[in-house]
């Protein structure tokens, strides 16, 4: 199964490994939420720490928020994921 994901900004992107705002993961076909947040969280500590030196910091749940369908991806994580939707990975920290 091919998941679309998109980062807000190139510079977020780049916290998870890529260099693009918009990528496809690969996972198997009756993967679950959960099991993308694993690998989005396996990327983004290697992508922290090939970029900062050293091991990461803060904790991938602390700095992002993953938004698919108008729903926080965390309260889904046992559902099987939707590959006609687009998950949108923001910083935990937005608003006012």
């Amino acid at each position: 199964m091919e998941v679309r994901i998109r980062y807000l900004s190139r510079e977020m992107a780049k916290l998870f490994g890529s260099d693009k705002k918009r990528e496809i993961i690969s996972l198997s076909d009756n993967a679950k939420y959960e099991d993308l947040l694993n690998l989005l969280n396996e990327k983004y500590k290697k992508a922290v720490e090939t970029l900062y030196g050293g091991k990461y910091r803060e904790m991938m749940s602390d700095v992002f928020m993953f938004i698919c369908e108008g729903n926080f991806v965390e309260g889904m994580s046992d559902k099987k994921i939707n590959p006609n939707s687009e998950v949108l990975v923001a910083y935990a920290d937005i608003g006012g």
